[in-house]
């Protein structure tokens, strides 16, 4: 078994959840690690589609590699939403401790198809496969999708045909911020679970409760994606009235505040979701 997966199934098993940021690059990379480190907690650090397109897969783990030996910490590497089979088995040979296969917009066999072939190859290199049903909506790093609710019957047979190990559900959650979370539909989240059983990941983090963090931690959740906030954090850290005149001076000075950025918003979310295996209002 991957240890990502062991992982993720003690997290569910204790009530808790694996926080699962994504990073644009080593100094964010970093300030997750540190925070990891800081709160005696794992992580997962994302890295999205486009990133590794664009740097080579070796590169980027490279950089996950340093900042893990860095910190000395509990990180995982993780691959987010990706049909790309090339950039997947890149991933999958160069180390990369899950990958993500996003079938939510394929026919479902289709989905089930492709899922179960690239599992086999993942699982023969010791890599886990987070699988997704009912498309999770909005914009992520280059990946779009309109919103989709999953069926009952799409997650039985996703978690058991596809061999995934973790699965992402759709019940009207978004990527970036929510007008409202009045349309989500818990009751089909809350079934997936039992349905599944598999650990749930949850998509579209940024902008829920703490309350709705714990309701989806107590249905069996393992894993919470953020990604929105570390984007805020980094667009304030690059309108700050004074960078300008700092980086005249010393241009390396915005690693250190990006680096800084990633460790509050990291550190926050670790803390919290670790948190919630203490908590008596289940």
């Amino acid at each position: 078994m991957p240890k990502i997966v062991d992982a993720l199934e003690r997290a569910v098993q204790d009530g808790r959840a694996i926080a699962a940021i994504n990073a644009p690059g080593f100094d964010a990379m970093v300030g997750i690690a540190k925070a990891a480190r800081h709160a005696s907690q794992p992580v997962i650090i994302q890295t999205s589609a486009r990133l590794v397109r664009k740097h080579g897969a070796p590169a980027i783990y490279s950089w996950f590699d340093a900042a893990r030996r860095i910190t000395e910490s509990e990180c995982y590497l993780h691959l987010d939403h990706c049909q790309d089979e090339e950039i997947l088995h890149a991933c999958i040979a160069t180390g990369w401790d899950m990958v993500m296969f996003d079938g939510s917009s394929l026919p479902i066999e289709d989905n089930i198809t492709r899922s179960r072939a690239l599992s086999v190859i993942a699982h023969a290199n010791g890599v886990a496969i987070e699988g997704e049903v009912g498309a999770v909506g909005g914009e992520e790093d280059g990946h779009e999708a309109a919103t989709n609710v999953a069926s009952t019957d799409d997650i039985v047979r996703l978690a058991l045909e596809g061999q995934i190990d973790c699965i992402a559900i759709g019940f009207g959650n978004v990527h970036g911020d929510y007008s409202s979370t009045a349309h989500l539909r818990w009751d089909v989240y809350e079934s997936a679970h039992a349905l599944a059983k598999l650990p749930l990941v949850l998509h579209g983090g940024t902008g829920l409760s703490d309350a709705e963090f714990l309701r989806a931690v107590r249905a069996g959740t393992g894993k919470i994606n953020i990604s929105t906030e570390l984007k805020k954090a980094y667009a304030r850290v690059v309108v700050e009235d004074r960078l300008p005149d700092i980086l005249r001076k010393d241009p390396a000075a915005l690693h250190g505040k990006l680096e800084d950025a990633a460790f509050e918003v990291a550190l926050h979310h670790i803390t919290l979701f670790g948190s919630f295996s203490e908590r008596t209002d289940k």
